[in-house]
């Protein structure tokens, strides 16, 4: 039901606004893209709280916004359950184009992180 109701909002912007939109999105790309001048991958939290219960959602979107918005290839982790035995995880962010670095990183994290705990859905 979401996803159905953003195509429909997205479906009656103006023209004059998307192309504003894409404007300020390459403005957006540019600038995250300097970040990747000192480094290779990018760590965050994958979301601000442990996931919701249930099927209904998967959270809040707020820390995955900012890679999708400049189209960086991203790779979430779990790291951990919370008192709920709902899983926290972290974000893996890679540059445009480099998912072969991204995914060895990721492979990487999950050998040290260790973390195979199922959660409690």
């Amino acid at each position: 039901p979401n996803i159905r109701r953003l195509i429909e909002e997205g479906l009656l912007l103006p023209a004059a606004a998307y192309v504003e939109a894409k404007k300020h999105q390459a403005i957006f790309r540019r600038d995250i893209l300097s970040m990747f001048r000192d480094v290779d991958i990018i760590v965050t939290p994958a979301t601000p709280t442990p996931a919701p219960h249930g099927l209904g959602s998967t959270g809040d979107p707020l820390f995955n916004s900012p890679w999708s918005h400049s189209g960086l290839p991203t790779v979430v982790i779990p790291v951990g359950l919370d008192a709920n035995g709902m899983p926290v995880s972290i974000q893996l962010v890679g540059r445009h184009w480099d998912e072969s670095r991204l995914l060895s990183a990721a492979a990487w994290c999950e050998s040290v992180i260790g973390f195979d705990a199922l959660p409690n859905l």
